[in-house]
């Protein structure tokens, strides 16, 4: 009876152990620690010199490691397959009784005799698998392994007395060696097949809720049924310790049904002047079922719409009135102003970097390259990027090219595709190709450049590539495309006039009055000028309006009046009922005094320009190419009273004061093409970091050289 109790209890915990468990199948990575015993019964390797009289047992020690699969077969069996490499390293000694002749006479000596075997084979390992109860599992199964390494090393050895004795050679004559037949290399007659019988005995740990990912501590033991070696009777025995991790993927749970209803209400409205408030009907109702399915569940959803109607009674009275009066520095009103705008100049010239650059093994165009909608491309004014800085005028190359190619319409480019010809880019010639189609297609598609005016040409490395190609800053610098045009003024430097403007009265000031029946949900006040309509000023509130707004017009230099005309004030209105109204005023004309008036009438005035000469190459400061174009540029700019001022720069790369060095002579070079000994220059090197050097544009950038140059303006 307590048997049967026992099997029963036992059964059931078999059950509950398989209802909690439900993954199929399991997939892993297995290793441990072998402790090997060795047996024998042979005196001698085949073929190599031994005086053992026999070898009989040892111990040692090796690694396990593999792969695994479980398959369930039932509730409690599973099938299990490992693949691995095993270890069977070991030592056998024997300790021979031998007589030694000293000087002295003769006395008892030991004769060790040593066979260190190395066997590793690799092989497949088939059990079945019985889960009890719980986690615990007990397998049993066969090893069936080749061996890949069957090594010996073997040596004689006097160990006994201690510093005494010698062996002989084969015509009596003293060696004056403690060691003899001492011999290494593969084992002559070494089975290549290894079969083993094994069965053990593991506990799997759950590492995730979901019971997915487990650790399991296993303790295996090898019983050998062949030999390690042809007519040796030499065998191995193994016990391993070691732990398995195995990853059980959860089967996907059956699709769930879902029910949704859904109401689709359109709505329009009537006006009706015979009602006060606004009156609703109901529409007709149209019911449609659509189903939808994903991974997890499908979808029913019945699909109820109707369109109703919204009668709206009359509407109300919404009226406003704009003035515009000036405001002093007093903070006095000025009644019909007349706004005088002063213009002052400030120049910039940077230099256009003609290559775009991207990511490892990707042609697609990196997101700081700044791009633009069709749209957009119309209102696109290269003197816009004032106020940018030189990185993220850079990152408007492609802008700036489509612009310039529209306005002039004859000319031409080159797209020149590379890659960094190593790593996953080694001799990917179709890559190249991919970044400069990837360009290409942004400026027809977007700037509607002709196809025809755009030549595509590949290559891996550039034709003059960052060196060494295998750092990583100069393998990012090769990942790219280069442009360039029969046409120079494409990819010539980026040359603004910056025209700063100060304002008196320095306050537009928007006097405002509005009346609404309903009451005002929202108003908005907007100035500009008609010429330039789209550089307005707006502000838009919600409630009751104000009495005045300023406009204080020098803090918004993107959009302070340029032009010798009125400015124009609108107001908008939207009372509670989303009735809209819009009333307009404006100024008297205003008045410019421009660069050129100032000039004439010999008002005193400082031009400041700023100038950075197109990028030397890596480690060079001549000035030639480009730069000396940009130098000549800047040389009939330059007034006999011009205080210059040249800076130059490097790159990270390269030492600290080799940078200094040669950032000097790249100043030097500059001072000596403009001419002008008085001139100031600095070599500043890498101290100052002009640019983000992990960008490769950022480092290009940095190889530059800045000139600053202020004129004081005499008048004509």
């Amino acid at each position: 009876m307590r048997t049967t109790m026992l099997v029963l209890v036992f059964f059931v915990l078999s059950f509950v152990s398989y209802s909690q468990d439900t993954l199929n199948h399991k997939f892993g990575i297995y290793g441990g620690m072998n402790l090997n015993n060795h047996t024998a019964d042979f005196n001698k390797l085949a073929e190599i010199p031994n005086c053992c009289p026999e070898f009989r047992e040892g111990t040692g020690n090796g690694i396990n490691i593999g792969i695994l699969y479980e398959m369930r077969l039932g509730r409690v069996l599973w099938l299990g397959t490992r693949l691995g490499i095993l270890s069977l390293d070991g030592i056998l000694k024997n300790e021979e009784l031998t007589t030694i002749i000293t000087p002295s006479g003769t006395t008892d000596g030991i004769l060790e005799h040593k066979l260190e075997g190395k066997f590793s084979n690799i092989g497949i390992e088939p059990s079945l698998i019985y889960n009890p109860i719980g986690n615990v599992l007990i397998n049993v199964g066969i090893r069936a392994g080749l061996n890949i390494s069957s090594k010996y090393d073997q040596v004689e050895t006097i160990t006994k007395p201690e510093g005494v004795g010698t062996f002989l050679d084969a015509e009596g004559n003293d060696t004056g060696l403690r060691t003899r037949n001492k011999y290494n290399g593969d084992i002559p007659n070494a089975v290549s097949l290894q079969l083993f019988a094994s069965g053990g005995i593991s506990y799997e740990l759950p590492l995730n809720k979901s019971n997915s990912l487990r650790a399991t501590p296993e303790l295996q033991y090898y019983f050998p049924i062949t030999e390690l070696v042809e007519n040796t009777k030499w065998k191995v025995n193994s016990l391993r310790l070691g732990l398995a991790i195995k990853y059980a993927p959860i089967p996907k749970p059956p699709k769930q049904k879902l029910f949704e209803r859904q109401y689709e209400i359109d709505t329009i409205e009537i006006p009706n002047e015979l009602i006060t408030q606004r009156a609703y009907r109901k529409g007709g109702e149209i019911t449609r079922n659509e189903t939808n399915e994903d991974d997890n569940t499908i979808v029913v959803r019945e699909i109820i719409s109707r369109i109703d109607t919204i009668y709206i009674p009359k509407s109300y009275r919404l009226n406003g009135q704009i003035t515009i009066v000036g405001l002093d520095t007093l903070g006095v009103e000025i009644p019909k102003p007349r706004f005088i705008v002063e213009e002052f100049v400030s120049n910039r010239l940077d230099p256009l970097l003609n290559y775009v650059f991207f990511d490892e093994n990707t042609y697609k165009l990196p997101t700081r390259y700044k791009k633009l909608n069709l749209t957009e491309t119309n209102e696109f004014e290269i003197e816009q990027l004032f106020y940018d800085s030189t990185l993220q005028i850079y990152h408007n190359l492609l802008n700036i090219i489509g612009k310039r190619m529209r306005e002039n319409p004859t000319a031409s480019i080159t797209l020149i595709g590379c890659n960094s010809d190593i790593g996953m880019e080694k001799g990917n010639i179709d890559l190249s190709k991919k970044r400069a189609e990837e360009v290409k297609s942004y400026l027809t598609s977007v700037w509607g450049i002709d196809e025809k005016r755009i030549k595509v040409e590949t290559r891996n490395l550039p034709q003059k590539a960052s060196t060494p190609i295998s750092e990583p800053d100069k393998i990012a610098e090769n990942r790219r495309v280069e442009i360039y045009s029969d046409n120079p003024k494409i990819i010539a430097p980026i040359f603004i006039e910056k025209i700063d403007r100060q304002a008196n009265p320095p306050i537009v000031r928007f006097k405002l009055v509005a009346e609404s029946e309903a009451g005002l949900k929202n108003w908005m006040v907007v100035g500009y000028q008609n010429t330039a309509k789209t550089n307005k000023f707006e502000h838009k509130q919600e409630g009751t309006i104000r009495q005045e707004l300023d406009w204080e017009l020098e803090q918004y230099q993107k959009i302070i009046p340029k032009y010798a005309e009125p400015i124009i004030g609108e107001l908008h209105l939207e009372d509670n009922k989303g009735s809209k109204h819009k009333s307009q005023t404006q100024s008297e004309p205003l008045e410019i005094i421009s660069i050129q008036q100032k000039r004439v009438n010999k008002i005193g005035d400082y031009e400041v320009e700023k100038f950075s000469l197109i990028l030397f190459d890596f480690d060079k400061s001549a000035i030639d190419g480009q730069n000396q174009k940009i130098t000549d540029f800047i040389k009939e700019r330059i007034k006999p009273n011009s205080e210059i001022e040249i800076l130059g720069y490097t790159d990270r790369t390269g030492s600290v004061e080799y940078n200094k060095n040669l950032s000097q002579r790249r100043a030097n070079a500059t001072k000596e093409a403009l001419k002008r000994t008085e001139a100031k220059s600095q070599g500043i090197g890498q101290e100052k970091l002009l640019y983000d050097n992990d960008l490769p544009e950022g480092r290009f950038y940095c190889r530059t050289v800045e000139i600053i140059v202020k004129t004081k303006i005499k008048g004509e």
